[in-house]
């Protein structure tokens, strides 16, 4: 995983850590945009607005708005796993429930979550839970 997008994700986790709902102007890139996506389809972040301009030719500016449950945010459990090993195997994924906690997986075909590789029966890199 890259710096930029460890970077937001611990900013994510301090943010709801701090009891904090809104993240505002957070420089992103394409990949780390796709994660949070990914956070916003399966219902961590509340509203994910990308603002039109861009500064660069590969940053945009968004804001996050948290969900919370119960007094406090869903992502302040968000562990970040690192990359390099943390491979997952379609055979774990078959093996593993995942009731408790959602994961978030890096794929050939983008970001998705273990549900949807079972469908297209795959394995990825897993990037992060909570």
């Amino acid at each position: 995983m890259k710096f930029n997008t460890k970077r937001v994700l611990n900013q994510i986790k301090n943010y709801s850590l701090k009891g904090l709902t809104q993240i505002s102007d957070i420089l992103v890139n394409k990949s780390t945009l796709n994660i949070l996506k990914g956070l916003y389809k399966e219902g961590a972040i509340q509203s994910l607005i990308i603002h039109p301009k861009i500064i660069d030719c590969f940053l945009t500016s968004v804001t996050i708005n948290l969900r919370i449950l119960n007094g406090s945010s869903i992502l302040k459990n968000l562990q970040i796993f690192n990359s390099t090993n943390s491979k997952v195997k379609l055979r774990s994924i078959d093996r593993l429930a995942f009731k408790q906690t959602t994961v978030i997986v890096s794929t050939a075909k983008g970001i998705n979550t273990p549900l949807y590789l079972k469908r297209i029966r795959s394995g990825g890199t897993l990037l992060l839970s909570f």
